[in-house]
């Protein structure tokens, strides 16, 4: 029960697992990212990053680099199908207009990303 119709929102997340610097593609630059914070850990800070976390242990080592190794060559698409036209939500109004304050969520799950 929200002010919005139509059923479940879906929506598309270009994931590409081994794409440590979010540029798409999985290729030997996303190495790089890696093999800098390599030894650091999620509780000593930088030079930790949860992108070269690929495994998301908390620790950067070797085996952060499989996802990378796995997957090199793999493109997420140059786009995605836009949003269907002629599609409104219903209700009228905004909280500007009629003093009403909605509420809404959105529930995401995240499949398995490493098969």
């Amino acid at each position: 029960g929200d002010v919005f119709g139509g059923g479940d929102f879906n929506i598309n997340f270009a994931v590409n697992v081994g794409d440590v610097n979010g540029d798409g593609t999985v290729d030997f630059v996303d190495f790089t990212p890696v093999l800098a914070a390599t030894g650091s850990t999620a509780a000593g800070g930088s030079p930790y990053s949860v992108f070269a976390d690929q495994n998301f242990d908390g620790t950067i080592d070797f085996v952060d680099f499989t996802p990378i190794l796995g997957n090199t060559g793999n493109m997420v698409p140059a786009s995605f199908p836009g949003a269907l036209s002629g599609l409104s939500p219903e209700g009228e109004g905004s909280d500007e207009a009629d003093g009403e304050s909605y509420e809404s969520s959105v529930d995401v799950a995240l499949g398995d990303f490493f098969n």
